[in-house]
């Protein structure tokens, strides 16, 4: 039988020969031509360099042979091309989402950031209408903002972002004082008890605008954090402020340490009642009321902020 002649190892040569070039090219077209030139190749070699009666076989049979090999050939460069394809595309829609997604968080982000911005920009200035119609404490919402970075950041070594949130609340302690009455909000002298039980309420009132502004904040921590302050800034740790009553540590520490940066202010200020006090004055007044007025445990981070706040308060008052 003529397949079982010696010549069987040429036809296979010329058959591996054939599927050759789809291990190394990938476009169909350059293949199918490499293939062709393989064959017409082979064919003449083979029918004219080996003996005739070595291989016997007849042009047509080796060019099945051939052919058989091209078929095989093409079907794994097409398999080989489809798969490639199919990965560089998968490959480019990949890289494509991840850029898409990557830049639309950094859009997102920048959106987000501004909107934050400009509401952080509008409780300021909610906060300063405010201070304009209390002008004995003109500059004051800049003033305890500064004072709170120092008293909680530099000595206290809470967490940034607890002293970012109090540092950003700061200016909203006093926003209640929009619903204090202007008699009242602006006497050039002390209050009697009516108007001072007025002036109370603002602690309560400004921790209800408060609620409202924040309500749809996802922050819940700075939204918790700016009530606070609002709401108990006023509170004593022996429990004889208002509106509460708080003592010791049912006051939040948040407020406890506003409580300091809003009275040491009020100290070192001038106000239509009274010319500034001294630094060693307002000093003395300050540590007296530790223990009933302000936490005692804040003693110790006072002192080591107190450089820092007489050196502000120093420049503070050049420059008026």
């Amino acid at each position: 039988m003529a397949f079982l002649q010696p010549d069987i190892r040429i036809a296979a040569t010329i058959t591996f020969a054939a599927m050759i070039p789809s291990f190394f090219i990938d476009r169909t077209m350059a293949y199918i031509c490499l293939l062709g030139v393989t064959d017409v190749v082979f064919a003449i070699v083979g029918k004219r360099v080996i003996e005739p009666d070595v291989f016997s076989w007849e042009l047509k049979t080796l060019i099945i042979f051939s052919l058989a090999g091209l078929l095989t050939g093409h079907m794994i460069n097409k398999s080989r091309f489809e798969r490639y394809v199919y990965e560089d595309s998968a490959k480019k829609l990949a890289d494509s989402r991840a850029d898409y997604n990557a830049e639309l968080q950094k859009e997102v982000a920048a959106k987000t950031e501004r909107i934050v911005a400009l509401h952080d920009q509008l409780v300021i200035g909610m906060a300063a209408m405010v201070e304009s119609r209390d002008n004995p404490t003109g500059g004051h919402i800049n003033r305890t903002s500064a004072e709170a970075i120092q008293a909680d950041s530099t000595a206290l070594q809470l967490s940034d972002k607890f002293s970012e949130n109090i540092i950003k609340a700061a200016p909203m302690h006093d926003l209640g004082k929009i619903a204090v009455d202007d008699a009242i909000l602006r006497k050039p002298g002390r209050f009697t008890s009516e108007e001072f039980s007025v002036m109370k309420t603002h602690a309560a009132e400004g921790a209800r605008i408060v609620h409202y502004i924040l309500k749809d904040s996802d922050d819940g921590d700075f939204r918790r954090i700016a009530e606070n302050m609002a709401h108990y800034h006023h509170e004593r740790v022996d429990g004889s402020g208002y509106p509460d009553g708080l003592k010791g540590d049912e006051i939040p520490l948040e407020a406890r340490i506003m409580a300091i940066a809003d009275v040491y202010d009020a100290l070192v200020s001038k106000r239509v009642y009274k010319d500034r006090y001294s630094f060693e004055k307002a000093n003395q007044i300050i540590l007296e009321g530790m223990g009933t007025q302000f936490d005692p445990g804040l003693r110790e981070s006072y002192e080591t902020a107190r450089p820092k706040l007489e050196a502000f308060y120093a420049e503070a008052s050049a420059g008026n």
